[in-house]
């Protein structure tokens, strides 16, 4: 992000590190000792597991720490809870603190996405900071945009086809260019351009405007019970006050993996909110957004550097490409651009 974009423009609002926890008794937060020293405390005896597993985590953030994105993303492969079943963790922390958290960033509830994506994700929360941009997450794409020529981008276009050279648009019409680069999620491009499908992941936010959230901090709340569909709940407001007008609250629950598909998912979510924090009955729904292709799949093996050369003159970059994440967009992006420039540079040298 930061070899891409001047972060400063996008007035950034941080995430505390760390998370509040709801027990099913109450909540409880687990910090970052090296980054917030004042939640040492109530990490050591915060009821997620036993004080063994907590060295444990701080053994495993270390060795995240040391590796490269490179160097982990050649270490040896497993699923994510194989990974923590061997590394010593014990049930109880794994249902009450990685499953939560990890599903909510890479959508698997049951934690079968490979080690290594497990291993860079850690290594990002432990070296960097969770944050958004003030004016919504819609700023990264409008300064991407912001560097190209007026009406260059043409927006609810629906692509019929993908030739060596031309896109041919629903209407009929026809754009032509010496190269196509189709930056779409996985199933599009694969029917687009013939691929295998990559497999998806689906989530659903429901947006509430809370009179009243059940705690105001900037940690992400996680449901350390599993006492429904909802694995985590952000109090937005409190961690960017411009996300709703003054004397409101936003909140987002986040629910993923095929639960989010369910047509009751609202009921559900509502009566597990209501476990937590009573009040959250007359909170007012906003909109509840279902995306049923919100990440490529990537079990291991993970082949997190594929090929964005399908030769003729076409290519192809997205998250399913790379590690899915937005930093694993970027980076196949990059290279698709970089691919495109030197095949085009190497044609007129011809």
């Amino acid at each position: 992000m930061y070899r891409w974009f001047d972060l400063d423009q996008f007035d950034l609002r941080r995430f505390q590190p760390g998370a509040t926890i709801w027990t099913g008794r109450g909540f409880c937060t687990v910090g970052d000792p090296l980054r917030s020293p004042r939640d040492i405390p109530s990490t050591v005896f915060a009821p997620i597991g036993s004080i063994p597993d907590k060295l444990r985590l701080l053994k495993l953030i270390a060795s995240v720490r040391r590796g490269s994105v490179p160097d982990l993303l050649r270490r040896k492969e497993s699923s994510t809870r194989a990974r923590l079943q061997n590394f010593g963790f014990s049930p109880r922390i794994i249902e009450r603190f990685f499953q939560p958290l990890f599903a909510g960033i890479q959508l698997d509830p049951d934690l079968e996405v490979s080690s290594r994506r497990f291993d860079v994700i850690l290594r990002m929360l432990a070296v960097g900071e969770s944050a958004v941009p003030a004016d919504g997450m819609g700023a990264l794409s409008k300064e991407l945009a912001s560097g190209l020529h007026e009406g260059s981008v043409r927006c609810n276009e629906a692509v019929r086809e993908v030739t060596e050279n031309a896109v041919i648009l629903e209407s009929g019409e026809e754009l032509t260019g010496r190269a196509v680069v189709v930056a779409t999620q996985g199933p599009s491009a694969s029917k687009l351009l013939g691929l295998p499908d990559p497999g998806s992941r689906p989530v659903a936010a429901i947006w509430f405007d809370s009179t009243a959230a059940p705690i105001h901090n900037r940690h992400i709340l996680l449901d350390g019970a599993q006492s429904g569909p909802m694995k985590n709940l952000a109090v937005l407001s409190d961690v960017a006050p411009s996300y709703a007008p003054p004397g409101k609250t936003l909140c987002v629950a986040a629910v993923p993996g095929p639960s989010a598909l369910d047509p009751h998912l609202e009921d559900a979510v509502r009566k597990q909110l209501a476990g937590w924090h009573p009040q959250s009955r007359t909170w007012e729904t906003i909109r509840v957004d279902v995306i049923p292709h919100g990440q490529p799949l990537q079990l291991p093996p993970l082949d997190p550097r594929r090929s964005v050369r399908l030769g003729a003159g076409r290519y192809v970059c997205g998250d399913h490409r790379d590690t899915a994440s937005i930093q694993g967009a970027l980076f196949s992006g990059r290279r698709a651009a970089a691919a495109v420039l030197a095949d085009l540079q190497s044609s007129r040298t011809i």
